[in-house]
């Protein structure tokens, strides 16, 4: 099984995910204008995003949603999963989000065999290129 985090942006339109969570309500560090000219590997703005008071509204119940898709598809050999977080652009709010989920869910990077791999994909970073 792999388990794909895919950041994305609402104005490229929505992927084919089997989790779709929303970052929009995250303060959007594209407004600040020392920060916009970055995006979400940054570590200002990383801090920036997770810095945010409605990020710890947020994170926790976006974690349980991933470990417990997670952990469903384990229980009932299922397929590869696709988890994907969009903001507006999908260049700042979603690629911070995209990160902290895969590395705080519960099986990401796991090395025990038997595990599934995990993958991250920014979609809209790979267009920007």
């Amino acid at each position: 099984m792999i388990i794909k985090f895919l950041s994305f942006g609402y104005r490229h339109g929505e992927p084919e995910a089997d989790l779709i969570i929303d970052a929009r309500k995250l303060k959007n560090p594209y407004g600040v204008e020392a920060l916009k000219k970055f995006n979400g590997l940054n570590d200002d703005v990383q801090h920036f995003v997770r810095h945010d008071p409605r990020w710890s509204e947020w994170f926790p119940p976006s974690l349980k949603m991933v470990n417990g898709l997670i952990q469903h598809n384990i229980d009932n050999d299922m397929k590869d999963i696709t988890i994907a977080v969009g903001c507006v652009g999908g260049l700042h709010r979603s690629v911070v989000a995209v990160l902290a989920l895969a590395k705080n869910s519960e099986w990401a990077w796991s090395p025990r065999k038997g595990y599934p791999e995990t993958v991250i994909h920014h979609r809209e970073l790979q267009r920007a290129k």
